[in-house]
């Protein structure tokens, strides 16, 4: 089956299950696009989302000169099945690419995202623009299939956000040169594990946090996880100023967002890939677009598979009829959609439904294959889930809703692609164990 007809049937089915579409096709001329894709930082660690510590005045700003979305929600927990959602507009569920956490086991299985899924870098180049990706992590590479659809894809192994801000500047200047319209994807790995910050920003954090308490080894990884979102912020302020320099800024729609949060435990973890809490799940979302009116928040719950149509609709691109994502600008869209769906399987087994004014239920499936629901949370009255939500007539609905889109998810499942199968080399299994994955 080649690319066209899978993602044809992957749309149908898409399409008749949630029975409407939300490309917008603007008709006006094609702009050039940059995604900044923040590894791991949880949204309240950040000044704009109501943190005490002066950890991102960069973004800070950037979040009230354009949209900020308060409470956007990943599809998944960990990088590679975020990221693939990211890329291809559809859950982990429909897919499919969530690596488990054992080396024997991922050895085994099919490890690379399969590429009779169209991606966004695909749909852009289809679209005539040229393509550039630079990612430090060694699970977006190459090897494991993230490069569809980019005209260069550079992986430098860990490099911090100067290396990737000097690699994709050069980029970014060398493709504007070109007179086409462009997509830059660039990924920042700094606030992952282990904590590293450079220089002074090592101890940029001291003390207790404003406003929470945390056992003395939590503060203390949380102050040099604090340290390297600072550096990290620091970093992107000088890519905003080059491409101010160079004149390439007003008209650039650019989108800041992570790809999962990070537990200090809160509900008994650390880390990330565990669990569908909101420590884990509650990403940064900012969006600034020429297309778009600067200094408005935007309350109702988005998601990471919203970044595909949002960038083609930021770039005048017709976007595919039936994905689940929606265009952040179209306001309409947002709100009419039932909720956004979020699956982890890796030491857990949770899947969880968020409601448009930030309600969310989560479901665990024990190994005994029993159901269990975990809470229901209301994000905006109980923000770090406390308290979960009585109410049986809520909880039964929610739960509806959460199979219903599973259901949906899963239908448009791409099965038995050969394709999708490669091995992992040795010296990446070696990069991923230090990045704490594949014990």
């Amino acid at each position: 089956m080649n690319k066209r007809s899978a993602l044809v049937i992957l749309l149908v089915v898409a399409a008749v299950a949630v029975g409407i579409g939300f490309s917008r096709g603007s008709g006006v001329a094609k702009r050039s696009v940059l995604v900044l894709m923040l590894d791991t930082l949880r949204a309240d660690h950040l000044g704009t989302y109501g943190y005490q510590r002066d950890t991102s005045p960069v973004l800070d700003t950037f979040a009230k000169e354009n949209v900020k979305f308060s409470y956007a929600v990943t599809a998944a927990p960990w990088t590679p099945p975020s990221v693939a959602s990211m890329f291809t507009g559809v859950y982990p569920a429909t897919h499919g690419w969530m690596p488990p956490n054992r080396r024997d086991e991922v050895k085994q299985m099919a490890v690379k995202l399969d590429q009779n899924l169209t991606t966004l870098a695909e749909t852009f180049k289809a679209n005539g623009y040229s393509t550039a990706a630079v990612s430090p992590n060694p699970w977006i590479t190459e090897e494991f299939g993230y490069q569809q659809g980019f005209d260069t894809f550079t992986f430098s192994a860990r490099a911090p956000a100067e290396e990737i801000v000097k690699i994709g500047t050069a980029k970014i200047d060398q493709l504007a040169g070109e007179g086409k319209p462009f997509f830059v994807y660039l990924h920042f790995l700094d606030p992952h594990d282990p904590y590293t910050p450079p220089g002074e920003y090592k101890t940029a954090f001291t003390g207790e946090v404003p406003g929470r308490s945390y056992p003395p080894k939590e503060l203390q990884r949380m102050n040099l996880y604090d340290g390297e979102i600072k550096y990290m912020d620091n970093q992107i302020g000088k890519l905003f100023a080059h491409l101010k320099d160079e004149g390439l800024y007003d008209d650039l729609t650019i989108i800041v967002v992570a790809d999962h949060g990070e537990q200090f435990m809160e509900h008994g973890q650390h880390g990330h890939g565990h669990q569908l809490f909101n420590e884990e799940v509650h990403v940064p979302l900012l969006v600034k677009s020429p297309k778009i009116d600067a200094g408005r928040v935007i309350d109702v719950t988005a998601s990471t598979v919203d970044i595909f149509p949002t960038a083609l609709d930021a770039a005048g691109i017709a976007s595919p009829q039936g994905l689940p994502g929606v265009s952040l600008m179209n306001d309409t869209a947002l709100e009419a959609r039932a909720g956004v769906f979020t699956e982890i399987e890796k030491d857990f087994r949770q899947k969880a439904f968020t409601t448009p004014d930030g309600v969310k239920l989560i479901r665990q499936t024990n190994p005994n294959e029993s159901d269990v629901v975990l809470g229901v949370f209301d994000f905006r009255k109980d923000p770090l889930e406390k308290s979960s939500i009585k109410d049986q007539e809520v909880v039964a609905t929610l739960s509806n809703e959460l199979s219903e889109a599973n259901r949906y998810a899963l239908e448009g499942r791409l099965e038995g692609s050969e394709t999708a199968r490669a091995q992992m080399k040795d010296s990446t299994i070696e990069q991923l164990k230090t990045l704490g994955y594949l014990q």
